[in-house]
């Protein structure tokens, strides 16, 4: 008799279904914020688990075995199924289930939760909602693995395999400290000229920096970038910038509205327009628990 998989590794099913979808482990391994090293381990042992050569190797990436395909089928089925019955779940527990957990990025935490926060505190029914912060990354990663009910991302795409919904717009602003030579400028600074400038950005798998590159890129197909200065957050970026003199920064506007006010930074005219999307992620066509959908709901309400 085979022996049942009750141990199989959900998040190494996911992993492995990504890699189908993207043809790349080191794609896949970047969506679920591990390194390209730990996903293939965790592949191979997926591998060992079930007895089967996953993959294989192309041109273009790596591409499920014809036994992978076979497994990748069962893979839907089985974490769909998975899904079904937490789903089921929750909806029996009816109105128990009221904490929602939220995952949001740094920006969207400050500048949008507060209002979504208070909408759903004034009703007859208040939720109780816990929120952590990570980079659009993390966030996109933690809704997939259903570690929170809801994510609050920015970005300029829509994140794959989620349901999404945009909420707002958040406008971005070219800064400088007061002694850069772009300060002195009388006509607004160009896209190659920005690109070619030493700027500071966020991490890899940041929304905000993810915006830039892609609206640079768009006007000015494939920009010759300057040197790079990586900032863990916003607060290390406004920092950096206003105490150098040829560092160049692209943040939201309400982040730098009252470091502007206090003369430690100066805005620059630009010739892009720079808008960073605020979007709502779930999985599934509707959130899972009732306490998610009525957020989704004043999120909506927002929104409009």
């Amino acid at each position: 008799m085979t022996r049942p998989l009750v141990d199989l590794d959900i998040a190494a099913a996911h992993l492995y279904l990504s890699v189908v979808e993207l043809g790349s482990i080191s794609k896949a391994a970047a969506r679920h914020g591990v390194s390209q090293p730990s996903a293939s381990q965790r592949l191979r042992k997926l591998e060992r688990q079930v007895g089967i050569r996953l993959l294989g190797r192309s041109a273009t990436g790596s591409v499920p075995t014809p036994e992978g395909e076979e497994f990748a089928e069962r893979c839907r089925h089985i974490l769909n199924s998975t899904d079904d019955l937490i789903t089921e779940a929750r909806q029996r527990g009816g109105r128990m289930q009221q904490t929602v957990s939220v995952a949001a990025t740094a920006g969207a935490a400050r500048h949008l939760l507060p209002a979504i926060c208070a909408g759903a505190a004034d009703s007859d029914h208040p939720l109780s909602i816990s929120i952590d912060t990570a980079r659009t990354l993390l966030v996109c990663d933690a809704v997939r693995q259903g570690r929170v009910d809801l994510g609050f991302v920015d970005g300029p795409l829509p994140p794959l395999s989620l349901s999404s919904q945009q909420v707002t717009v958040m406008p971005m602003e070219v800064v400088v400290s007061p002694r850069h030579r772009f300060a002195r400028r009388r006509k607004p600074v160009s896209g190659a000229e920005l690109a070619a400038a030493r700027l500071v950005l966020r991490e890899q798998g940041s929304g905000s920096r993810d915006v830039i590159e892609e609206t640079l890129a768009s006007v000015a197909g494939q920009p010759r970038w300057g040197p790079m200065v990586e900032a863990t957050s916003v607060g290390a970026a406004l920092a950096t910038v206003a105490l150098s003199d040829d560092l160049v920064a692209v943040l939201a506007a309400v982040d730098v509205a009252p470091e502007i006010r206090a003369g430690r930074l100066q805005t620059v005219a630009c010739q892009i327009d720079f808008q960073q999307p605020v979007r709502m992620v779930w999985t599934g066509t509707e959130p899972r628990s009732a306490g998610a959908r009525r957020l989704k709901a004043v999120a909506t309400a927002l929104a409009d």
